[in-house]
């Protein structure tokens, strides 16, 4: 399975400079959390966006 271009990705990446603030406080909270260490493609350190499956997640952070 190859991954799709980011121009095919079904739900377009988030930028920090375009989260609302319940947003900004998930993913400030995958960047310090264990996930940010396993080496995941999804979440790196210093990091301006999140990759799957975490970017859907951005979308209702309530749930998250």
């Amino acid at each position: 399975m190859t991954n799709p271009s980011t121009d095919e990705q079904r739900f377009s990446r988030l930028h920090v400079d375009q989260m609302t603030d319940k947003q900004k406080i998930y993913f400030s909270a995958l960047l310090a959390g264990l996930i940010s260490g396993t080496g995941s493609q999804g979440v790196v350190q210093g990091a301006t966006s999140s990759g799957a499956p975490f970017n859907v997640f951005l979308r209702s952070p309530v749930l998250a």
